[in-house]
């Protein structure tokens, strides 16, 4: 079953606003991610379930928007939570529950996995509250499934 992307914005994101998001974190994004976002802006995937660790349907609720003036700017994001976050982890999703879908470029800045960040845990401990979900976008992606299956 293939992902359908919902309600994604009316306004496009564009090249030029993730290279100023890249530059800003200091970070290059996955080809694969840009293609989603460029095609897909905050987009909900019509898949929306995924496993981690001993988790099982976790949820993704949306992509997150390069638009400086929504709420959820990855930029405004990142700075919301950064005293939680570890250096070089980046937020580019949300979960319904205040938690977010992360890249982590701490062990390969070229191909960063994908990481979930838990907001409760990471209060405590902020290296505590992030669980490996993917090696890749795409594999993330891939992973996905409805959740009333």
């Amino acid at each position: 079953m293939s992902i359908e992307w919902l309600f994604c914005s009316e306004q496009e994101a564009t090249l030029k606003d993730v290279v100023e998001v890249e530059k800003k974190f200091g970070i290059k994004f996955p080809i694969d991610y840009i293609d989603c976002i460029l095609e897909n802006p905050e987009g909900y995937p019509s898949l929306n379930a995924f496993d981690y660790g001993k988790v099982k349907g976790a949820a993704f609720n949306h992509l997150l928007s390069f638009n400086q003036q929504e709420i959820d700017y990855l930029v405004q994001v990142r700075e919301n939570i950064e005293d939680r976050l570890i250096d070089r982890v980046y937020p580019f999703a949300d979960t319904p529950g205040g938690d977010y879908l992360c890249f982590d470029y701490r062990t390969n800045e070229e191909n960063p996995s994908i990481v979930y960040w838990d907001h409760e845990l990471a209060y405590e401990d902020p290296e505590k509250g992030l669980f490996f979900v993917a090696n890749t976008f795409t594999e993330l992606l891939s992973k996905l499934y409805n959740d009333e299956e």
